[in-house]
């Protein structure tokens, strides 16, 4: 089993654009490790450039479901943003004077995808113990292939 591909913004703002995307289904995608990873990734990059786009892209993708407001918090606590509803409907983002922002755990808010993500890296821990152990050792002194009466014997001193 390889290791899972990385679920970037720019993936799910391609993934949410699809008319394809009606059939996600979005608590599996909202428990997952890659979307927690995404999440962490966006958050650092909207705390470090004030660019705000990926936050409206993920919460208008859970907008009136059951997710949207641990998604609002997590962004409002963690990047230290002000999240609101315009009166034509669209989200606006916006910084918080003195607002600083947050280092949240994410088990607080995404637990099972917390613990996917533990158990993607155990896992991924495991395969490359197994891969460490796979490595044969290339000395020509450790193989079969010597031949008798060949110099020195293939004996060590």
């Amino acid at each position: 089993m390889s290791a899972p591909i990385a679920f970037t913004s720019k993936d799910f703002a391609t993934l949410i654009k699809n008319p394809l995307s009606s059939f996600i289904n979005k608590t599996r995608l909202f428990e997952s490790a890659q979307f927690l990873d995404m999440l962490l990734s966006v958050s650092t990059h909207a705390a470090e450039t004030n660019e705000y786009h990926n936050i409206t892209y993920i919460i208008n993708f859970y907008d009136q479901t059951i997710h949207q407001d641990s998604l609002t918090n997590w962004f409002t606590k963690r990047v230290g943003v002000k999240i609101s509803k315009g009166t034509d409907g669209k989200l606006k983002v916006s910084k918080r004077k003195k607002a600083t922002p947050l280092v949240i755990n994410p088990i607080e808010y995404f637990p099972v995808a917390e613990r996917a993500r533990r158990a993607s890296a155990l896992n991924a821990s495991r395969e490359q113990a197994l891969l460490v152990k796979a490595v044969k050792s290339e000395d020509l002194m450790d193989t079969k292939l010597r031949l008798p009466g060949s110099f020195e014997s293939g004996k060590r001193r």
